[in-house]
């Protein structure tokens, strides 16, 4: 290890979260749901948002950073939101650093995790810190049967206003409006201001571009299918008691997915992931 990196531990109501402090950037993962809660690379300013009113407890999620929507996206029959994989404990396969770079290697595995999803699965999580962000989820179904799963990287990116952003590719893009459950032809994304809820049928590269914060967001994603923009407005987010006041105000979600079904035949894996830079504007 890096005699000018490090890397502890603390806990917060008994989860743990492993801190990282280098060089080129500091980060911080939770073991509980497997979930990058920050980074912030060297003369940035935070790239994933953590809401300061965030549960740090076993049963719920944590609201910021990088949940795992897994193995459902949104909500499944009487199954809740956003799958399971946010509210298990991961443990830690491996950590490795260099002068560039921390690698680390969750692993989670189960089966009859849950009564609609009772297979036998593990999953795997690359998570690379640098001046740039690799995480990459390996799903290996380890059931004698097909496994079908939907599911997202629920990435919080911190904005400086979400009516500072736009994301151009999206613009060309026709989306599903949830809130309204029509779809919805193309049409400019020249502000994420909530209420917006939308799946953009589109797995390409996506940028943030945030005029507040001069700043552009790159995300390159790896197998994906769709794209979530959410963020909520005051109505919706003054529900959600895990979001502090005009929270919803410093962050936009967005989601690399595949919100539709996807089949894993016995014995197989499949991988999705998403890298993250940051430019200057």
């Amino acid at each position: 290890m890096s005699h000018t990196s490090s890397v502890s531990w603390r806990q917060i109501n008994g989860l743990p979260i492993l801190d990282i402090v280098h060089p080129n950037f500091v980060a911080s993962v939770s073991l509980y749901g497997g979930q990058v809660l920050t980074w912030q690379p060297k003369d940035q300013e935070q790239v994933f948002w953590l809401s300061k009113a965030a549960y740090f407890n076993k049963g719920k999620a944590i609201r910021g950073g990088v949940p795992i929507c897994w193995p459902w996206f949104g909500p499944y029959q009487d199954g809740g939101n956003h799958g399971f994989a946010r509210n298990q404990l991961w443990k830690v396969a491996s950590i490795t650093t260099t002068d560039d770079v921390v690698d680390i290697r969750l692993v989670w595995q189960g089966q009859n995790t849950h009564a609609l999803w009772p297979a036998a699965a593990k999953l795997e999580q690359h998570l690379s810190f640098g001046v740039e962000f690799s995480q990459q989820l390996l799903i290996t179904n380890l059931a004698e049967h097909a496994v079908e799963f939907s599911g997202a990287l629920h990435s919080y990116f911190t904005v400086s206003h979400p009516e500072n952003c736009q994301i151009p590719e999206l613009s060309q893009v026709d989306y599903y409006d949830q809130l309204t459950e029509q779809e919805q032809p193309a049409g400019e994304v020249n502000s994420c201001m909530g209420a917006i809820d939308r799946i953009y049928h589109s797995g390409q590269s996506m940028r943030l571009i945030d005029k507040g914060l001069k700043r552009v967001i790159a995300i390159e994603p790896t197998n994906i299918s769709q794209w979530v923009l959410w963020n909520p407005d005051a109505t919706i987010a003054a529900r959600m008691k895990d979001i502090s006041e005009n929270g919803q105000l410093e962050y936009v979600c967005l989601e690399a997915a595949r919100t539709e079904l996807t089949t894993i035949d016995a014995g197989q894996s499949f991988s999705l992931g998403q890298r993250v830079s940051v430019l200057s504007l």
